[in-house]
């Protein structure tokens, strides 16, 4: 499996921020890498804040299923399975 990330914004402090304030709190410092790694562990909501797009290639087929059902993120995309021809007379797809 390859994965490329094409995008991604540093969006720590607003995590940090949107999580201390569900208990009350002001955000404080950036975040330390152990803290990062405990608050994506625990998949709290505030995780939601951080937007990444990466492009996979040559994973399973139940993988890609699997990410498009349970949407780990706000919108994916995959390429379809079916077997597509493009007829250029008829300008039209067809199942091959």
């Amino acid at each position: 499996m390859r994965c490329f990330i094409k995008d991604y914004t540093d969006k720590w402090m607003l995590v940090k921020e949107t999580t201390m304030t569900t208990i009350g709190k002001d955000r404080g410092k950036y975040p330390t890498s152990e803290w990062k790694r405990k608050i994506l562990r625990s998949e709290h909501s505030p995780i939601r804040n951080i937007n990444i797009t990466a492009k996979f290639y040559d994973i399973p087929y139940w993988v890609v299923g699997h990410f498009v059902r349970h949407k780990f993120g706000k919108w994916i995309l995959c390429r379809t399975k079916r077997l597509l021809t493009f007829n250029r007379k008829k300008g039209l797809f067809n199942n091959g």
